[in-house]
């Protein structure tokens, strides 16, 4: 196999093991019904694997690459046809040939990947011997024509690729249900946090269906699953969540049309819907599988109207500080003073959401004793009318053996909590764009209080080191925009770091444009000599000068 291996592209691994996709299955069934065979798949090809990207007929997703007719039209790089295998000295002796299924008719295109290697076949099989014209043939090249433009193509919804992008690839399999190939419970609870991340982020709709059907065995539910799909948007995804449910991650929909599709799945699937809105990012998954089984168990066989998992309570505390409440925010003037808006900023910038009584009483009223606790007391009975929504029965803000804690269940999500879990450490490219996009200014701009400038310190240089990094992992894969784009997003947070800089330069000089380095050298420059009393390091000065060369 070592000489098939230098024919395969890196496209193979980037989606062997992938959930199935309505763009593929649609192409398949198209080939099923055009040539009237029972088997048609799409198959990824690897060194030792013959994996079906997309099956029509079988419930097969792979197959043993010793006894692969798609082998063999790889290798040729050409299309290949078998009219009849059992008279085939090649191939007669294959199991699936001489022994069940008894196949005895192959015809199979290779495709190629976008960068111009192979990744597998579109194929169809039959029991019986036939012929294949020439027409024929036209007409399935036709159909692998339209696989490659679609492997050419990203059609994921971005919580998706995050997901997929930061597993290793031994452990992508274990993302996917094999008998519907959709995402598994834990998989499709991972999108959905990255995609209400995004909702909040972008203030993009999302909305999600839970679908309960009578999928009693793998090859129903697989249909079903199908079926399902066949109604999504490429950007929309699909898991399961036990044997019979699934969760559907409705990017880009309105409860409208959430309403609409889940009417129209009932319609050809049977069972239960219901459409929800999504829950805020800090729910553990345990608590939000819980309430999907209430809202099932409580739903009907026609479409629920729109139930909202939850009040969402919103706290941003990068750039301007802000309260929100559903979707209106929260006006200072309900805190009664900036002392207990600033109390409640203390209480979420605690890393564990723990704070000693003791210690906020030093901060925020450092005079001391019963009138400095009865001050707490209050602010903190303030803070709780506030942030509780309607409904919930939770203390936000519990006081246990002389600490203040906000319970992590407490449905409330933090801007810096979020920027927080990306972790110090971090070298996953969707989780730092993550966490550049949450940061969308100083942390509490305007505040002035000592503890407010020692943690908007710390968390600058956590941004400056993500975007670091984040430049770093784009000019390495040679997307010189890209990297650009973030270094210079950045670079008036701190100039200081001199490594952005650089990368700046180096990105703006693959994109031919020097010009833009010698402008901003000077900056630079000057900002170093006036800001920190520093000149610029030689690599720096290396690179403008380079520019300079460039442009004479």
């Amino acid at each position: 196999m070592n000489e098939l291996g230098s024919l395969l592209g890196p496209t193979c691994e980037a989606i062997l093991d992938s959930p199935a996709e309505e763009r593929f299955d649609r192409l398949t069934r198209l080939a099923r019904r055009c040539f009237s065979v029972p088997v048609s798949l799409l198959t990824v090809i690897t060194p030792d694997r013959q994996w079906h990207k997309s099956a029509q007929g079988t419930l097969l997703t792979e197959a043993p690459v010793d006894i692969s007719f798609c082998v063999h039209a790889l290798r040729s790089g050409q299309s290949l046809v078998l009219t009849d295998l059992d008279q085939d000295e090649r191939f007669c002796q294959f199991s699936i040939v001489c022994g069940a299924p008894h196949v005895r008719f192959y015809a199979g295109v290779p495709l190629r990947a976008p960068e111009g290697q192979l990744v597998g076949t579109l194929c169809i099989l039959d029991l019986q011997s036939r012929e294949f014209s020439e027409t024929d043939l036209g007409l399935l090249e036709d159909l692998a024509a339209c696989a490659e433009t679609e492997l050419r193509a990203a059609s994921w919804s971005p919580g998706e690729q995050a997901l997929w992008q930061s597993t290793e690839h031994e452990r992508r399999r274990e993302l996917v249900d094999q008998e519907t190939r959709s995402w598994t419970c834990e998989a499709i609870l991972d999108i959905l946090r990255r995609e209400s991340l995004r909702s909040i982020e972008y203030g993009r709709p999302l909305m999600l269906l839970l679908l309960e059907t009578d999928a009693n065995h793998p090859e129903l539910a697989r249909t079903k699953a199908e079926e399902v799909r066949r109604q999504l948007a490429p950007y929309q995804a699909l898991g399961r969540i036990s044997e019979n449910q699934f969760l559907v991650v409705l990017a880009e929909s309105s409860a409208e049309r959430a309403s609409t599709l889940a009417s129209n799945l009932l319609a050809q699937t049977g069972g239960r819907a219901c459409v929800l809105e999504p829950p805020t990012p800090s729910w553990e998954p345990s608590q939000i599988l819980q309430f999907f089984q209430e809202k099932l168990s409580g739903s009907s066989c026609a479409p629920l109207s729109v139930s909202v998992l939850q009040p969402k309570v919103k706290v941003h505390n990068f750039g301007p500080f802000e309260v929100w409440l559903g979707n209106e925010q929260v006006p200072a003037s309900r805190f009664k003073s900036q002392k207990v808006r600033m109390l409640l900023a203390y209480l979420l910038g605690s890393r564990d959401l723990r704070v000693s009584e003791e210690v906020l009483i030093d901060e925020f009223w450092p005079q001391g004793g019963e009138s400095a606790r009865k001050s707490l007391r209050g602010a903190l009975s303030i803070l709780r009318t506030i942030i509780r929504p309607e409904g919930c029965g939770q203390d936000p803000l519990e006081r246990q053996a002389g600490f203040i804690v906000m319970p992590r269940e407490f449905p409330l999500w933090s801007d810096l909590g979020e920027f927080r879990s990306v972790g110090c450490d971090c070298h996953q490219e969707s989780e730092l764009k993550r966490a550049l996009a949450l940061y969308r200014g100083p942390y509490l701009e305007g505040c002035f209080e000592d503890w407010v400038l020692r943690r908007r310190d710390q968390l600058q240089q956590d941004y400056l080191q993500f975007a670091c990094r984040q430049a770093g992992l784009a000019f390495t894969r040679c997307d010189f925009e890209e990297s650009a784009r973030v270094a210079e997003l950045v670079g008036e947070e701190g100039w200081e770091r001199q490594e952005l800089v650089a990368l700046l330069f180096r990105s703006w000089l693959r994109l031919g444009r020097p010009e833009l380095v010698i402008k901003r050298f000077r900056e630079v420059k000057a900002s170093l000599l006036n800001d920190f009393g520093v000149e610029p390091k030689l690599e720096l000065i290396e690179l403008y000068h380079r520019a300079e060369l460039s442009l004479s």
